[in-house]
C-alpha cells in the first residue's frame, strides 16, 4: 500500500473516530443519565493511562521526563485538555453532536479573526472570506435564521467556541513541550494528571448514571475509539501524508458527527441550519486548503 494511501486512510479513521464519539457521548447524556464531568473524567484518565501503558509496553521509560519545569509545563497543558473536552461535552450537552462538531470545526477561523483584532495580523483574501462565512454559518445555526430565535444556541455555541479557545491555547502553549517530553508521553501525562483532579474534585465513582451493557459501551468507546484511537491514526497519518492533507479529512469529524446525529439520534436540520452548516465546512476546507498550497 502506497504511504499516501496509508496516511489518508489513517487521517480518515480519526476524523470518523471523533466524530462518532460525540454521537456517543450524546446518547449517554440524552439516555443513561450522564453529565460532561462524567465523561470528561474517564476521558482524560482512562485516555492517558492506557497511552502510558502503551508506551511502557514498547519500552519507553514514560516516568522519564525532565525536571520540575516539565511538570508544571505538563500540569498546564493538562488543565488545557481539561477545559478543551469539558467545553465540548457541554456544547454537545445544549446543541447535539453534530453542531458541536461543525462550531468546533470553525476554529482555524475564529483565531484568525482574534489575530486580526487583537494582534493586528495582516490576513490575505481567502482567510477574509473564511471568517466572514464562518460566523455567517454560526450566526445561522445560532438563530434558524430567524433573529429572535436563540434558544438553545447561545449557551451551546458559547461552550463550543470556548472549547475553541481552550484547544488553541493548549496547542501553543505545548509546541516546546512536545519537543522536550515527547508527544505520547506529554499527552499521557496531560491526560491523567487532569483527569485525577478532576477526579478528586468530582468523585465519579458516585455519580448516579445508569450503568448497562450499552451505556459501558458506549462509554468505552468515547475513552479508546474516540480518544486514544483517534489522537494515534491522526498523529501517524502526519508520516505519510502533509498536515493540510491531514486538516482537511479532519473535516470528516462534522460530517461523520452530522451524519450520525440524523441517523441515530434522529436530529433534524431546517434550511437556515443546513445552509450555516455547509458555509462552516466549506470555508475551512477552504482555507485548509489555500494554507496547504
Amino acid at each position: 500500500m502506497r504511504k499516501t494511501t496509508i496516511g489518508i486512510t489513517l487521517a480518515g479513521i480519526a476524523g470518523l473516530s471523533w466524530g462518532s464519539m460525540a454521537v456517543a457521548a450524546q446518547y449517554l447524556f440524552e439516555h443513561f443519565e450522564f453529565a460532561p464531568t462524567d465523561l470528561v473524567c474517564g476521558r482524560l484518565f482512562g485516555a492517558g493511562l492506557i497511552i502510558l501503558v502503551f508506551e511502557l509496553l514498547r519500552g519507553v521509560n514514560v516516568f522519564r521526563v525532565g525536571g520540575l519545569r516539565n511538570w508544571i509545563d505538563l500540569a498546564i497543558y493538562g488543565a488545557a485538555l481539561l477545559l478543551t473536552q469539558y467545553a465540548f461535552f457541554q456544547a454537545i450537552r445544549y446543541t447535539n453532536a453534530g453542531t458541536a462538531a461543525v462550531v468546533v470545526a470553525a476554529g482555524p477561523a475564529l483565531v484568525l479573526f482574534y489575530m486580526r483584532v487583537f494582534e493586528h495580523y495582516a490576513m490575505n483574501t481567502c482567510e477574509v472570506a473564511s471568517v466572514i462565512l464562518c460566523f455567517i454559518g454560526v450566526a445561522l445555526l445560532g438563530t434558524k435564521g430567524e433573529i429572535n430565535t436563540m434558544d438553545f444556541s447561545l449557551i451551546g455555541l458559547a461552550w463550543a467556541i470556548g472549547s475553541n479557545m481552550a484547544g488553541v491555547f493548549g496547542t501553543l502553549f505545548c509546541r516546546h513541550l512536545l519537543n522536550r517530553v515527547g508527544v505520547l508521553k506529554s499527552v499521557g501525562w496531560a491526560s491523567v494528571l487532569s483527569g485525577a483532579v478532576m477526579c478528586a474534585l468530582y468523585s465519579p465513582w458516585s455519580v448516579t448514571v445508569v450503568w448497562t451493557p450499552l451505556s459501558i459501551s458506549c462509554y468505552m468507546y468515547v475513552v479508546i475509539v474516540g480518544t486514544v484511537v483517534a489522537f494515534c491514526c491522526f498523529l501517524e497519518s502526519m508520516k505519510y501524508v502533509t498536515a493540510n492533507i491531514a486538516s482537511l479529512l479532519g473535516c470528516l469529524e462534522p460530517l461523520s458527527g452530522l451524519v450520525l446525529s440524523v441517523l441515530i439520534l434522529g436530529v433534524s436540520y431546517g434550511t437556515a441550519e443546513s445552509i450555516g452548516i455547509v458555509l462552516i465546512l466549506g470555508a475551512v476546507v477552504w482555507l485548509s486548503w489555500a494554507k496547504g498550497r
